[in-house]
């Protein structure tokens, strides 16, 4: 092998020459692992859940999944936003029919 033939590969060079078909390399299947790591989640947290019981522990309780829209933290952060643009209107000497008419906008 030379040394600056970085990109050598000898299976590749040796089968261009002897009209020989390249080695197969071997292929991974992932879903025979995936299967296998399930079952061994699930093993594991029946396992847990088997232990727990026999030496009287309280049970984990499951987390429950927060909902991805929250009406009530939209509505305090909208309000935060209108009071604060309040806030600064009037801070810049907004007169009272000016902010109320923000106001009226805003709902």
């Amino acid at each position: 092998m030379k040394i600056g033939n970085l990109g050598y590969i000898p299976n590749t060079n040796v089968n261009k020459y002897n009209g020989k078909q390249a080695l197969q390399q071997p292929v991974i299947q992932n879903r025979q692992d995936s299967y296998q790591q399930r079952g061994r989640e699930l093993a594991a947290k029946v396992l847990d859940d088997k232990l727990a019981a026999a030496l009287g522990l309280p049970k984990a309780e499951e987390k429950k999944d927060k909902p991805l829209f929250d009406f009530e933290e939209i509505v305090k952060n909208v309000l935060d936003f209108v009071g604060g643009a309040l806030r600064k209107a009037k801070a810049d000497g907004a007169d009272d029919e000016k902010l109320k008419g923000m106001l009226g906008d805003a709902r």
